[in-house]
């Protein structure tokens, strides 16, 4: 007792072994219940409960669970119905904007997104710090030049979008998809936008109503935005 420095001490010692107790407690329950999900999904696992070697829909050996779980979600989201939407991003300069907008993309299903110009193209660490594995599940395309994905996209039938402030756009709560259509949007580099000879090449403009001071959003912000938009006007 008085090596522990007396009542004050056992109290906070009695304190931090209840702590670590219960966290020891939840992390067991936690793994527990980790262990079952697996085991009804892909059967029991070898000796000791480690997971048995599982062949991936690529005909890959996987013993990780983790791994492998990741692995099914990956292909069965390929094979889920998309929104009929693309995003194009239009020398987009920071990462962490390109890696938000693939999480958005993937939260929503988005058919797709065309990386143009100095937009990097994964896999890249600082893509992955905000995409958080988005990057894996959403398809891309790389041009060199956005003029040229505006050019297949308008071949394809795709009614083409830019998302600009300027005279003539459509403010956004005024925008409805129509149903039978797949739709574009582009959005521009943090400081200059969407090029303007881009912006000539679009069918329209969309833009956000502000009544701020700064009359502008962040690229990956004002990403969210529009792709929740037509995710529920086209009830995804």
């Amino acid at each position: 007792y008085r090596q522990l420095g007396g009542y004050a001490a056992l109290q906070q010692l009695h304190r931090k072994l209840l702590v670590t107790t219960a966290d020891a407690y939840h992390t067991v329950v936690a793994q527990m219940a980790a262990d079952l999900a697996h085991d009804q999904r892909y059967g029991k696992g070898g000796k000791g409960g480690s997971a048995a070697c599982v062949k991936g829909p690529d005909g890959t050996q996987h013993t990780d669970r983790a791994d492998l779980d990741q692995v099914l979600v990956k292909e069965e989201f390929k094979k889920v119905e998309k929104l009929p939407l693309i995003v194009v991003l239009d020398n987009v300069r920071s990462l962490h904007n390109v890696g938000s907008v693939f999480r958005s993309s993937d939260a929503f299903r988005v058919e797709s997104i065309y990386l143009c110009g100095i937009t990097a193209v994964p896999p890249q660490p600082e893509i992955h710090k905000t995409a958080l594995g988005a990057e894996e599940t959403v398809e891309w395309k790389y041009f060199e030049h956005t003029q040229d994905a505006v050019h297949e996209l308008k071949n394809d039938g795709v009614e083409v979008l830019a998302i600009e402030q300027v005279e003539g756009s459509i403010m956004l709560q005024d925008f409805i998809p129509e149903s039978n259509k797949k739709y574009a949007i582009i959005f521009g580099n943090e400081v200059k936008g969407v090029q303007q000879e881009v912006v000539n090449m679009c069918d329209n403009c969309i833009e956000i109503p502000q009544f701020g001071t700064k009359h502008s959003l962040n690229v990956s912000v004002t990403a969210g935005i529009l792709i929740w938009e037509f995710a529920s006007k086209m009830k995804l």
